[in-house]
């Protein structure tokens, strides 16, 4: 088990400071080192010759697994807490980091693992932007999410109805298809809070995560996650329209028939029932948000 980092760390105690919250999750105590073999269960680690051994309490009870590493979560409503947690370490480290893996007994989880925004560190369990943006395709925030104020994730409805207004705030369910026939005017990271543009990057992982998987096709990204091009093209587009430039000239090359740098991207307009065509309206509108959002960097 990796050590969680002084950010997850604080977001822990951040939550379990909130007033009218519930109890709070409790983590076991466990120490890097150990003086001697016969400290072993009191002080938690145990080195023995070039390796060490991690241990904690012993966790009396039944056991739950609300979460994993790779987007799973439990189908049972027992604990709205550990995945409005993981939801918190998000967007409390500003994308860098998110606590996914959360298991235990009671109040008192173990064994977690922390995805960080550039995949480096906690282990091989850490998956980076590919860990959480699984975790964002099957999460879906409750009233525990909503009392600490956290920015809920734009996810496409079961429908392709693409008469939905394209400039959707975070959050709401829209067609998939719905930003990609009529995207907005102007970047929609004009109006939105900073909070929910830490989703622009998600978005276009989870974009190449559908786009692979029509291209080599597998029917589902994860636990309970189908696979389609639809919905690979809305994550692109929602990505686009949080202001992320790899996604908006990424989109800006698809409607001009171009292969884009991710060249994998192209397996979603040619997998549609009717594939993408050429728009000169919609390419010239997405260069020009392109050229806006590289002007803005610069």
């Amino acid at each position: 088990m990796q050590p969680m980092s002084p950010t997850a760390s604080l977001c822990w105690r951040q939550t379990a400071g909130c007033r009218g919250r519930p109890r709070p999750l409790r983590w076991p105590s466990m120490r890097s080192a150990c003086p001697s073999p016969s400290t072993l269960f009191s002080a938690g680690c145990w080195r023995f010759g070039r390796g060490h051994f991690a241990v904690e309490p012993f966790l009396s009870g039944d056991f739950t697994k609300y979460s994993s590493n790779s987007g799973y979560v439990t189908d049972e409503i027992i604990r709205y807490t550990p995945h409005a947690f993981s939801h918190f370490t998000f967007e409390y480290s500003r994308g860098r980091e998110i606590v996914v893996d959360v298991q235990g007994v009671g109040d008192m989880l173990t064994d977690p693992q922390v995805h960080t925004r550039s995949g480096e560190g906690f282990g091989r369990g850490n998956m980076g932007l590919r860990g959480m943006a699984l975790f964002f395709a099957s999460h879906e925030c409750n009233p525990i999410c909503k009392r600490l104020g956290l920015h809920p994730f734009a996810r496409h409805a079961a429908s392709s109805a693409a008469t939905v207004p394209a400039a959707t705030a975070a959050g709401e369910e829209v067609g998939p298809l719905a930003l990609i026939v009529a995207p907005p005017a102007r970047p929609i990271a004009t109006a939105v809070e900073s909070s929910e543009r830490l989703h622009a990057p998600i978005h276009f992982a989870l974009a190449l995560l559908h786009a692979r998987s029509v291209r080599s096709g597998d029917e589902s990204l994860g636990p309970g996650v189908f696979a389609t091009p639809a919905r690979g093209l809305y994550h692109l587009a929602a990505s686009a329209a949080l202001g992320h430039l790899p996604a908006t000239t990424a989109l800006a090359c698809l409607h001009s028939q171009v292969r884009p740098r991710k060249g994998v991207l192209a397996a979603l307009a040619d997998s549609l029932q009717r594939p993408l065509g050429k728009d000169e309206t919609l390419a010239t509108r997405y260069t020009l948000q392109a050229a806006e959002a590289g002007g803005a960097r610069a």
